[in-house]
Formats: structure tokens, sequence, C-alpha cells
């Protein structure tokens, strides 16, 4: 990955600013921070709700699609603060190990099961029942 970074960066523009997008999708917003890719300086940032739905008691649901349109709407309004940039590199953060269950062309299958999603509370007490005690 480094090697990846490092080509990035000498393949860049040699007059531009060289910045890296950082992306942290979170329970409430997808997140994007423009950083100088030499100093760390924050350069413009930017957030984009999306919603949590709860179709019944200890469910929590959202949409892969939601998340993949706020990476697109955030990205854009950062790049667009500083548009002198060449943007060299991004990386991305999520909260948890939700997991998203694809179709083979990678579309999602249904809305993912947030990590506040309870359905699965009994068989997880269960597992604890039977198991040493070790959570």
């Amino acid at each position: 990955m480094r090697a990846l970074v490092l080509f990035a960066l000498t393949a860049a523009a040699a007059n531009a600013r060289r910045a890296v997008i950082g992306f942290d999708i979170g329970t409430e917003s997808v997140r994007a921070g423009l950083f100088d890719a030499h100093t760390g300086e924050l350069l413009a940032t930017k957030s984009h709700p999306h919603e949590t739905r709860f179709p019944q008691p200890g469910y929590a649901e959202q949409s892969p699609a939601a998340w993949w349109a706020g990476m697109g709407e955030a990205c854009r309004a950062v790049v667009q603060e500083c548009a002198d940039v060449d943007v060299v590199a991004i990386c991305l953060a999520a909260p948890s190990c939700t997991v998203v269950a694809c179709q083979e062309d990678g579309a999602p299958l249904r809305d993912c099961l947030l990590w506040m999603d309870q359905r699965a509370a009994a068989e997880s007490d269960e597992i604890l029942r039977l198991g040493d005690g070790d959570a």
C-alpha cells in the first residue's frame, strides 16, 4: 500500500498541491476530509447525512446506496472547495463490522443490519450461555 501511495505522489502533477481524502462512514453521516498530503493540514471538510431506519423494535438498517451517494456528495464538495489540489490517495474508515451482502455484480442484496440491530439477541444470549463466559 505504501508503494502505491508513493507512486501516486510521484505521478501527481508537479505544480498542484497534493492532497488525500479521508472518508468516515458513521452511523449518522458520511464525512470527508481533504488533507494536504505533505503537512497533514485539513483543507476542507464536508458531512452528508444518511437515514437509519427502524422497521420494527430492535431493528436498525441503512442503505449501502445512501453511503455511496453520501461519499460522492462529500467528495465533490471538498474537491470543489479546494480546486487547486491534486488528489493522490483516498482512505476509508467505518464504525464497525457491518456486512454488505451482495449479488454477483456487486449490487447489495438488501439494506445492512447495523451494529445496534438486536434481532439476534436471543442467539447471542444462547451462545454466551453455552460458552465459557467470555464475551
